[in-house]
């Protein structure tokens, strides 16, 4: 089993828990490494990971992921994007909300995320010279609201 398997696996066991009366998960899989989901149809998922095991998380998207997010982003109505922070757990941006925080556009060769979280703290997220969101661990209400309606 490769390494990011059993990080993705967090994401998508958390996501099945949540939604206790059921769940559609298609692979949307663009370069060979399975990184996007389709969930009931219409809501994209795509999962990133790091490996590292405190604080501070770096989460780099290269000209590949952006295009697969890209590509997600056409097949669904709405794409969420699921950080998983080492074994801390993981926080999910809207692709408006990775849009807001990264240094770059989308459409560049890359951008990088960066996320801190202190003990007993939400995640502070933001691009490379500033960190000004928090967010909590696991879905945003947002992507539950929608899998849910």
């Amino acid at each position: 089993m490769a390494e990011y398997e059993q990080y993705h696996g967090i994401v998508i066991r958390a996501l099945v828990a949540k939604l206790v009366g059921g769940v559609h998960i298609k692979a949307h899989d663009a370069h060979g490494i399975l990184n996007s989901f389709l969930i009931n149809h219409s809501i994209g998922l795509y999962i990133k990971h790091s490996s590292k095991r405190m604080s501070p998380w770096l989460f780099s998207f290269t000209k590949n992921n952006l295009l697969e997010l890209k590509l997600l982003g056409e097949s669904a109505q709405l794409v969420f994007i699921s950080l998983v922070c080492g074994h801390d757990g993981f926080l999910t941006l809207s692709m408006e909300e990775l849009q807001r925080l990264s240094d770059k556009k989308l459409s560049d060769n890359s951008l990088t995320i960066h996320v801190k979280r202190r003990k007993r703290h939400m995640y502070a997220v933001g691009g490379r010279d500033r960190l000004e969101n928090s967010k909590a661990r696991g879905f945003t209400e947002e992507m539950i609201h929608a899998l849910t309606k």
